[in-house]
């Protein structure tokens, strides 16, 4: 009795279905997690300048004695820039804070998942406040009533500024300490954090000193560097993972 040898077609058929053929088996979903959040983070850095700029073109003074519902009608494309770039903001933040978890959560995954939810509940937030406004701008919407009563600038930045604020005081508390993260970020971490916070406070008290300094530490110091930065990290992570296996 012979036996045939095998096919061509056999022999490939049993390569493509061995036990060492799975093309998952090759894949990280984590590295790819991180490796999308060291694309986003510089586009979220350059969105954080544009928020600056547009602030600054409509005005603390405006903005404090006659409230955020009356920029719309002071400078409409300033305004619906300023929108635009707080709802793309937040949009990515969804992708990056999937990443800062990944990053962070070998080190404490506690932490990790509960910072990333009120990370997610801030993103959310911004995206749902500033599209209300971006489609009010192109239509005279709450004819009659006081918007700033009703969707008063404060809700809008409370979610980026304080929920998102907490999640990345979450990730310095996380990092502080261990030898394994820069402590140059650790410090930039707890300096953004604070500086969140206090633009929040300037916000909510109508300070328009601390506005001016709060807003512009956000958005042309701290914002900016923080996101430049952290994409250096993600990628060693992708490394560390990619030697470890």
């Amino acid at each position: 009795m012979t036996v045939s040898a095998p096919t061509v077609e056999g022999r490939n058929r049993s390569h493509t279905n061995g036990p060492d053929s799975d093309p998952t088996a090759s894949s990280d979903p984590t590295a790819s997690v991180l490796k999308l959040g060291a694309v986003v983070s510089p586009i979220q850095s350059g969105l954080f300048v544009v928020i600056g700029i547009a602030a600054l073109a409509l005005g603390v003074n405006r903005l404090v004695d006659k409230g955020f519902a009356s920029l719309r009608f002071a400078d409409p494309t300033a305004f619906r820039v300023l929108c635009v770039a707080f709802v793309l903001i937040a949009v990515l933040g969804l992708a990056i804070t999937a990443a800062e978890r990944a990053l962070i959560e070998p080190s404490n995954a506690g932490l990790a998942r509960y910072g990333a939810v009120l990370a997610y509940l801030g993103h959310a937030g911004t995206i749902a406040f500033f599209s209300w406004w971006l489609i009010g701008s192109f239509a005279d919407v709450g004819s009659g009533m006081d918007l700033n009563v009703i969707a008063p600038i404060h809700w809008g930045v409370m979610f980026e500024l304080v929920f998102v604020g907490a999640w990345v005081w979450i990730i310095a508390g996380v990092m502080r300490g261990q030898p394994s993260w820069p402590a140059g970020f650790v410090v930039l971490s707890v300096v953004k954090a604070i500086s969140f916070w206090f633009a929040f406070i300037a916000i909510l008290t109508d300070e328009k000193w601390m506005i001016v300094l709060g807003l512009g530490a956000v958005t042309f110091v701290t914002g900016p560097w923080w996101h430049l930065w952290i994409p250096r990290l993600f990628m060693r992570s992708v490394r560390e993972r990619a030697h470890a296996r």
